[in-house]
């Protein structure tokens, strides 16, 4: 029996090996990209590579605060919108907040004007101002576990909120756009 899971970690470790490789790789691809490739890229896969590109910079630093504070304007607006965009699309508000990602909150609703998402940036305004939520004082939204997230859920109306997000335009184009504006930047 021994035997068994001694080949079954190897192959997981050999697994984790590849999916590393791979990640590595697609890193090195997506900063390989001259600005005319990436203006090719249809908006999805150009903000997916972009994502890529800041990110990496992003991750020179221990906290996101620190990583915004020493961005340039263009990169720190583009990783503001797609970091809430995506967290919200995947996992609503509720994960939003309770996350690190809660520390792009402070610039968001600046990031969403910026890009000309104004009906996002009324949305994420009227949350705020209706449940008397202070972007400077969302660190009360940090848990530690599970049952402190349901607890949090049950306390706001999330899940108002994520549908009114979804019913929204999707704010893909506007970033792209934005992100075609500034390609020398990125």
């Amino acid at each position: 029996m021994f035997g068994f899971f001694k080949k079954l970690l190897s192959r997981r470790d050999a697994v984790t090996q590849d999916i590393v490789r791979l990640l590595e790789e697609e890193e090195l691809r997506c900063c390989a990209l001259s600005d005319e490739e990436l203006l090719a890229l249809p908006d999805e896969e150009l903000l997916s590579t972009v994502w890529v590109r800041v990110r990496k910079r992003a991750d020179k630093f221990d906290t996101e605060r620190r990583a915004l504070d020493n961005m340039e304007e263009e990169p720190r607006i583009f990783y503001i919108v797609y970091y809430y965009d995506q967290k919200v699309n995947a996992e609503g508000l509720c994960s939003y907040f309770a996350n690190t990602s809660r520390e792009t909150a402070l610039f968001l609703r600046e990031a969403l004007a910026r890009i000309g998402a104004e009906e996002h940036k009324a949305l994420f305004e009227d949350f705020l101002h209706d449940n008397k939520v202070a972007t400077a004082a969302l660190s009360a939204f940090a848990i530690g576990n599970s049952r402190e997230f349901k607890k949090l859920e049950r306390q706001y109306p999330f899940d108002d909120f994520n549908s009114a997000f979804y019913a929204l335009p999707p704010m893909t184009e506007a970033l792209a756009a934005y992100v075609r504006e500034n390609i020398s930047v990125f």
